[in-house]
């Protein structure tokens, strides 16, 4: 398992549809994805449930020592 160099949590990388890695935290969270995800009533589902990754950058203290300026042409 990798590192990040800021906070030297442990992290992995997954490679985004552009073909770029990208840091995430190892453990995958609960996400409720449908159309109308308010709170549910007992027994009943208003969408579904996946695990995803959350990207690194939105939990690690020093992500702002890693951003980019966006490069105007």
């Amino acid at each position: 398992m990798a590192e990040c160099k800021g906070c030297h949590a442990e992290i992995e990388w997954v490679t985004l549809e552009n073909g770029k890695a990208h840091p995430v935290n190892p453990k995958r969270v609960n996400v409720i994805v449908g159309e109308n995800v308010e709170a549910p009533e007992p027994g009943k589902r208003y969408g579904r449930i996946i695990q995803a990754w959350v990207s690194h950058f939105a939990t690690c203290e020093m992500a702002d020592r890693f951003r980019q300026e966006k490069r105007v042409p």
